[in-house]
């Protein structure tokens, strides 16, 4: 199996896997599967690594292989904010799940672009993010593990199509921290599938616009995620969402009490 990244960059499916386990960062809306836990740690990885990066002139996701084995050693992508209403991305779940890593044939740069459009389970039992060109089938689509619960997809021709997170609320996290080795609790589960449903276009612009109907929404959710049991990833999700209220519907949580600021003081 190939998979072809932009400018030409081939990189071939080899034994072994990345030696780290996601992390979905709710607040951030990225995943990250690389052995770094803060952003001096990303800094010393990035420079000790090549691929793609998120240049500030580009935005693009982050795929390094190690300079000296050429090996897949670490991901950041982005989760899109568009869905595509006519694509069902259970096709893509069906999927033959091969595993293994990857290996780059030769030590060079490139470009990845952030994908376009998500697809979410029910329950949020998996995120699956692709190029708008793809999603309309699967022939020829292959899959390939190369962590636990992340696949990179590739199009028949090798072409890098996207890639899939499975069971999302196992690894919530605020930004790069480790994760919790257990699983989420059911509740959470739920509560991260409105979460997902809620935080999407053309909502996260109505939202920014102080929609009121989705500030119940945003209340209902906070409601549920806070009367949750102690949980790093419920506390990530809840404050994520108490900054989102103030930046957008300008209601700070001050203490155990809600303040409600008047437009003219934000």
């Amino acid at each position: 199996m190939e998979i072809r990244f932009e400018g030409g960059v081939v990189a071939e499916a080899v034994p072994g896997q990345i030696g780290s386990v996601p992390r979905f960062s709710v607040g951030g809306r990225f995943v990250v599967v690389s052995p770094y836990a803060d952003r001096w740690g990303r800094e010393k990885f990035i420079g000790a690594t090549f691929g793609s990066m998120d240049w500030l002139w580009e935005g693009d996701d982050e795929i390094r292989f190690d300079k000296e084995t050429r090996d897949l050693v670490g991901v950041m992508v982005a989760l899109p904010e568009e869905e595509d209403a006519d694509w069902d991305g259970t096709e893509w779940l069906r999927l033959l799940r091969e595993s293994g890593g990857v290996r780059a044939r030769a030590v060079e740069d490139f470009s990845a672009r952030p994908m376009e459009v998500r697809w979410v389970a029910p329950g949020a039992k998996a995120i699956v993010c692709a190029y708008s060109a793809f999603p309309s089938g699967t022939s020829g689509l292959r899959r390939l593990r190369v962590a636990p619960d992340f696949d990179l997809v590739a199009a028949a021709d090798g072409t890098y199509a996207g890639w899939i997170l499975e069971n999302p609320a196992d690894c919530v996290v605020e930004a790069f921290e480790d994760r919790r080795p257990d699983a989420a609790a059911d509740a959470f589960r739920e509560t991260l599938a409105e979460f997902l449903d809620l935080f999407v276009e053309p909502r996260i612009d109505a939202m920014q616009d102080e929609d009121p109907a989705l500030l119940v929404r945003l209340e209902a959710l906070l409601t549920r995620v806070s009367a949750l049991p102690p949980d790093p990833r419920h506390d990530a999700m809840r404050r994520w969402m108490l900054q989102v209220r103030e930046d957008w519907y300008a209601i700070a949580a001050v203490g155990s009490h809600v303040r409600q600021r008047a437009s003219g003081d934000v």
